[in-house]
């Protein structure tokens, strides 16, 4: 794994530390990984000629095993679920030496916002082993880590950790999990990071958040966010202005949340029914098809005047199945 130049600085970089870094391995049995993760980070310890120590232990705070925890005088927030070897030895190594060292006064202006954080914020890294654009996610999601002990960066094997790949729809690498919501696939700069980490809470968040979903293929965890009365608001922003192949995905995040919670998209009726004025007949017809599975009573006068003025033929009939669908919902509360 460690070239001459490589251990060279290693060396160089942990020389006169006062308390050994160490590496914790938690192992996972009969798992592919866990012999090879094993030797490299003893290999990564003969290197260090003893700056570096290496103790097993369980560790429940890591997503799967085997997995390898980074730790400095209880700065333990950088882990690897991947053997870091080939173009991924230098950001290992580069997390290793800032931790070490302090990564603080040596980044740049991106970094000052972050003091500010007060919640804890996780990243997953996925990676391929022989993905050219990984390394430098890794980098950026690590120098994050490095920067502020409530964010968690893990780096995770993709193809080593299928699970775990499959549940975050890592199709693609390298990709990026915050929190395990947001996801973007490709390199993001450490600065963009740092925003959307900050951006958290916020509507255009979670927008952000929901679109990402949908743009993976993650549409079933959007619709048991959306029954949950999670970025209801954020399903309307997005729909109003929405292209036809994006709202088959909030189209189908709404069938699986409505399937699970009826009522859970009642409160953005009032906000679809405006959406029945807009040019786009297209955009018109699929509003009126949302309202009438919604089954939200309250948007019979909208969808009455939708059909009284509306010259598309399509959106007519999509109209008319709808008022058809919420009349007999009405007839059924007030019996």
């Amino acid at each position: 794994m460690l070239g001459d130049l490589d251990r060279k600085r290693l060396r160089n970089g942990l020389q006169g530390l006062s308390v050994p870094l160490e590496l914790i391995l938690h192992r996972g049995e009969g798992h592919a990984l866990d012999q090879p993760l094993a030797k490299a980070a003893e290999q990564v310890a003969e290197a260090a000629d003893g700056a570096i120590t290496v103790r097993e232990a369980r560790r429940d705070d890591l997503p799967a095993a085997p997995g390898m925890v980074l730790s400095y005088r209880g700065r333990d927030n950088l882990r690897y679920l991947a053997v870091p070897h080939g173009p991924e030895t230098p950001p290992y190594l580069d997390a290793l030496l800032g931790l070490a060292g302090g990564a603080v006064a040596t980044e740049g202006e991106w970094a000052r916002p972050l003091a500010g954080l007060k919640l804890p914020a996780e990243l997953l890294v996925f990676i391929g082993p022989t993905c050219p654009h990984c390394p430098r996610a890794v980098r950026a999601a690590s120098r994050i880590a490095l920067v502020h002990p409530l964010v968690t960066t893990t780096i995770i094997d993709a193809e080593q950790f299928g699970e775990l790949a499959l549940r975050y729809a890592a199709r693609s690498v390298p990709l990026t999990v915050l929190d395990g919501e947001w996801t973007h696939v490709g390199v993001m700069p450490a600065e963009d990071l740092v925003q959307r980490i900050l951006s958290r809470g916020t509507p255009e968040h979670e927008a952000a958040v929901l679109q990402s979903l949908l743009e993976v293929g993650r549409t079933t965890s959007a619709g048991q966010d959306l029954a949950r009365g999670r970025r209801v608001q954020a399903l309307l922003e997005l729909w109003k202005k929405s292209a036809t192949s994006e709202r088959i995905g909030l189209m189908l995040a709404s069938e699986t949340a409505l399937e699970q919670e009826p009522r859970c998209l009642d409160p953005i009726v009032s906000g679809l029914c405006a959406v029945l004025d807009v040019d786009d007949a297209t955009l018109r017809g699929d509003t009126a098809d949302l309202l009438g599975q919604i089954g939200d009573p309250s948007a019979l006068p909208a969808l009455e005047a939708l059909l009284g003025r509306e010259d598309n033929p399509d959106v007519k009939e999509i109209a008319e199945e709808a008022l058809e669908v919420l009349k007999d919902e009405s007839s059924r509360v007030e019996s």
